[in-house]
């Protein structure tokens, strides 16, 4: 996988609901996470930019040199505080060898030449390129004290750096991947997405029959509200973010409010159906705002892994 195909898959993962909807829920440092993909993909064009000008005088070579190594230090850090916005704690971008060689080439003849502080030993030294090794594929770096050289392929530094690169992203796809799963098989049982056409059946029966059937209109009512007020439970579960999954909670206040209406007109002395309140326009909208809300749970079923039942 290209560094290109990993940093996309885990643009689309992050996007995915699960996780965008439950940002606080997963402790993501959601600006971080945007700032190290985008920054991960910008020095990539730049990486895949370089190349050794033929014709270019020596300060040429110099910006190119420099700005090969700076972008490869840019996308290191991009990785490393990728990992850390998603939290994902396990991943260590420092664990693989190509990645330090890396960075130390770069510390040494590209951050900071003329002072490198070693942190283990404590131990001072101070570098520099060999002016005639710029603008070849390899460069050769000088350390002081105690004069010694080293030679720094540069393709060579390219694949080490991408493949190091390739497999940090690799893994953080994967843990992403398992992060997702973890969370979602919290969720073992489907939202409801019964139509319930018998209930609203019912519902009709009593609002156009001079309000007959009472009973089982009641008890459609009661089945109704408690399969509304599990949808909502069940949603509110799943996200922190619920205003953001489609329009399933302002679909639920409408049914509710239709259904309190309806509860209202039951417990109503009133008889005369020429008389009370429209009751069949109230069972119209509460019947279009659950088919709403069952369309959106059939979604996040599929969503969860739960596809609805035939």
């Amino acid at each position: 996988m290209t560094v290109n195909d990993a940093i996309h898959k885990i643009r689309d993962t992050v996007n995915e609901a699960v996780f965008v909807h439950n940002i606080q829920r997963h402790g993501f440092l959601w600006d971080m996470v945007c700032a190290s993909m985008d920054t991960v993909e910008d020095t990539q064009m730049a990486i895949e930019a370089y190349h050794v000008s033929k014709n270019g005088d020596v300060g040429q070579h110099y910006l190119e040199m420099y700005g090969l190594f700076q972008g490869m230090f840019m996308q290191q850090d991009a990785l490393v505080k990728l990992a850390k916005g998603l939290k994902l704690d396990k991943i260590n971008v420092w664990a693989n060898d190509d990645s330090k060689y890396i960075r130390e080439i770069r510390n040494k003849y590209f951050g900071h030449p003329t002072e490198k502080q070693d942190k283990e030993t404590k131990q001072t030294t101070y570098h520099g390129i060999a002016r005639m090794s710029v603008g070849t594929s390899s460069l050769q770096g000088w350390t002081y004290p105690n004069f010694q050289t080293e030679d720094i392929n540069i393709s060579e530094a390219l694949k080490k750096h991408g493949s190091a690169t390739e497999k940090t992203l690799e893994s953080i796809l994967k843990d992403l991947i398992v992060k997702g799963e973890v969370y979602m098989s919290k969720f073992t049982e489907d939202l409801p997405t019964s139509d319930h056409d018998y209930e609203f059946q019912k519902l009709y029966m009593w609002a156009l029959g001079s309000h007959t059937d009472g009973i089982m209109a009641k008890a459609s009512v009661g089945i109704l509200d408690k399969e509304l007020g599990a949808i909502k439970t069940g949603v509110t579960a799943r996200y922190d973010d619920t205003e953001r999954v489609g329009d399933i909670m302002r679909e639920i206040a409408k049914a509710e409010y239709c259904l309190s209406v309806i509860k209202n007109g039951m417990a109503s002395s009133k008889t005369d159906s020429k008389t009370d309140f429209n009751f069949e326009a109230h069972i119209d909208s509460l019947k279009q705002a659950y088919e709403g809300i069952i369309g959106i749970c059939k979604e996040i079923n599929t969503e969860f892994g739960t596809p609805p039942k035939q």
